[in-house]
């Protein structure tokens, strides 16, 4: 799972970063608010902290100009400000959470979790995509009930057109989503990974939409029924 985080003061989220990876998150942070807004990293993340210190301006514009530009993802407001005002306005800015440190790293990782599930509609880690089962914990991905052998990207690039089962992918949202693993990604980089995964999974399953982009095969839409577990974070 990809997360961004926003820097509105230069270093203050370099505690976070390593801590996030060690849970299995692929995380990439950015001081330069402009340029990643103008960019593809908000819409190629699962989800975004916005780390703001101490002595930072408020978080709250760039809240709204993230909603504005019709990211949808989940937004953490991470903060040493403890005020309950801007807590307020943040959230009706359209933030998903506002956490104040100090804060574990593990409690954010599971509140990152928690907001991504709810974004896709989703009661736990565990889902159905037609013919899919993907555990988004354990970074496992089934097919007709047989666990596939998936590399790093590969599961990344497959979880990316689960999670969004209706809809094409383009190339770009493609290469910004493999670029939090700090490699450049090119269009023949794509190209090759997207015919070993159609190796594993079958010709027909990945379908290339031409001059968009890729999307799984429109008959392998969402289950309605996402299986229920006893135990969720």
């Amino acid at each position: 799972m990809q997360i961004l985080i926003l820097e509105i003061v230069a270093g203050s989220g370099g505690w976070l970063s390593p801590k996030l990876a060690r849970t299995g998150f692929a995380v990439q942070v950015s001081a330069d608010i402009e340029g990643a807004l103008a960019g593809s990293l908000p819409q190629s993340a699962n989800g975004i902290i916005i780390e703001t210190g101490s002595e930072a301006p408020t978080s709250i514009p760039v809240v709204s100009r993230l909603r504005s530009l019709g990211v949808e993802q989940p937004i953490m407001v991470v903060t040493s400000r403890s005020s309950w005002r801007e807590a307020v306005e943040s959230l009706d800015s359209g933030a998903d959470d506002f956490v104040v440190k100090p804060v574990r790293s593990e409690e954010i990782a599971a509140r990152l979790r928690v907001a991504m599930r709810r974004t896709h509609g989703l009661p736990t880690s565990q889902f159905d995509v037609g013919r899919f089962a993907i555990d988004l914990n354990s970074k496992s991905i089934w097919l007709d009930g047989q666990r596939l052998d998936l590399t790093r990207h590969e599961f990344q690039l497959l979880q990316l057109l689960l999670l969004k089962p209706d809809q094409v992918i383009s190339a770009e949202q493609i290469r910004g989503a493999l670029a939090y693993h700090a490699e450049v990604v090119s269009p023949n980089a794509i190209e090759v990974r997207i015919a070993r995964l159609r190796k594993k999974l079958g010709a027909e399953v990945i379908k290339t939409v031409r001059g968009m982009g890729y999307r799984i095969n429109s008959g392998l839409r969402r289950a309605e029924a996402i299986r229920e577990l006893a135990r969720a974070d």
